[in-house]
């Protein structure tokens, strides 16, 4: 155990002796830049050699700590500075008890942040479980969030397209002093990607990932030596036109779906990602063949799943569909023709890379291609809130 009262001590001392340098910010990194706090050669080590007396601080003497994805050598000077600059702001005691707690319990909160481009939430909702969606100046204040906000305003223009939105989820970390860096086994990124991708059935929206990084709060010791992220997701930079807002009644629903989709099987899960990330590709996508091939490869997920299937694809897709999101003849003609139409789109954009003709039946292309974006994301809501459908039941109803 630490021997609390030594340190407090030690610690009170330092803070009668050091000295604040006050740094200017950096434009580019708002909010990353702290002052420097120094302490004279023998101040530095005479609470060095307190903390170096304390065993369970060994884990501080020249280790690596690692903090969310971020792993970095630390040593017991950088542990003094910490606990001055600390102290500053919550007083001797509640610094060294958290420090104590820290290397007691040897988990520590986070907050798992994904910044999203492609959406505008109405409000900052709850999705359940332990996630929210928020508008992007919602984000807890830290360095990523003042870059991000910097970005979109227009202040910045190295990161792009811009961030509109975010989840967030809390979550209990290990201790990791080890010197070898360890996946982090309670990181819950799977949880938001899959959030993210619900998303997409709502509107249909097209949300992509920007950025993802962790917060950690600043009772933790050396929490505030580094950040950084993980890079974007690939599949290209947003289409503008792709952005849409949520409504309290979209975030409600893709609430609802959420709920639904985390409780499905693996094969479920599995077999409903394609479909989302496929829909989702092609709403944010800008060249039109492009649009249909990944529609295209959508509505074979959705309604041509089985491997074995061969022959006649486009009468099965057909079929299938309009069987599936229609109870009456006229609909179901309606939706017959429109997947005709979307097959053939995606066969002439495979196979020549072009379209015969931009307009089919007095109907743009890309109108043809956002009428069946809504077809396909009514088909994945109707999956994920029923189950997959059994089509041989599904056909002869």
């Amino acid at each position: 155990m630490i021997d609390k009262g030594a340190v407090v001590t030690a610690l009170n001392a330092a803070l009668q002796s050091y000295e604040r340098i006050e740094v200017s910010s950096l434009p580019d990194w708002p909010g990353a830049q702290r002052p420097i706090i120094t302490l004279n050669p023998k101040d530095s080590a005479d609470f060095r050699a307190v903390l170096k007396a304390q065993a369970d601080l060994e884990i501080f003497d020249d280790r690596m700590q690692q903090l969310g994805g971020i792993g970095t050598r630390v040593t017991l000077d950088q542990l003094a500075i910490w606990l001055i600059e600390r102290a500053l702001q919550v007083g001797s005691d509640q610094t060294v008890a958290d420090l104590s707690r820290y290397v007691a319990d040897q988990r520590f909160l986070v907050t798992e942040v994904v910044a999203l481009s492609g959406i505008v939430p109405e409000q900052a909702f709850d999705l359940g479980d332990g996630i929210q969606l928020v508008p992007i100046s919602n984000v807890p204040s830290c360095p990523q969030r003042e870059m991000l906000l910097r970005k979109k305003s227009g202040a910045d223009v190295t990161m792009s397209p811009s961030a509109s939105a975010a989840l967030l989820c809390q979550t209990r970390w290990p201790v990791n002093h080890s010197g070898t860096m360890a996946a982090i086994s309670a990181s819950r990124a799977a949880d938001l990607e899959d959030a993210r991708h619900v998303i997409t059935a709502v509107g249909p929206s097209a949300p992509i990932r920007i950025i993802a990084w962790e917060i950690v709060p600043a009772d933790v010791p050396l929490s505030n030596r580094s950040f950084g992220w993980t890079h974007q997701l690939g599949g290209g930079d947003s289409n503008p036109a792709s952005f849409r807002g949520l409504t309290s009644d979209d975030l409600q629903t893709v609430r609802a779906l959420r709920t639904f989709f985390a409780s499905g099987t693996k094969r479920e899960k599995d077999h409903l990602r394609v479909a989302l990330d496929r829909l989702n590709r092609s709403l944010r996508g800008v060249v039109p063949v492009d649009k249909a091939i990944d529609l295209g490869i959508c509505l074979e997920a959705i309604f041509l799943n089985e491997p074995e299937m061969t022959g006649e694809l486009s009468f099965r897709l057909r079929v299938r569909a309009s069987r599936y999101l229609a109870t009456d003849a006229g609909e179901r003609d309606r939706i017959s023709d429109a997947m005709g139409v979307l097959y053939g789109l995606r066969s002439e954009a495979v196979h020549a890379g072009r379209f015969r003709r931009m307009v089919i039946n007095g109907t743009p292309v890309a109108t043809v291609l956002e009428n069946g974006a809504q077809l396909a994301a009514t088909a994945i809501r109707k999956m994920i809130l029923e189950g997959l459908p059994d089509w041989q039941k599904v056909i002869h109803q």
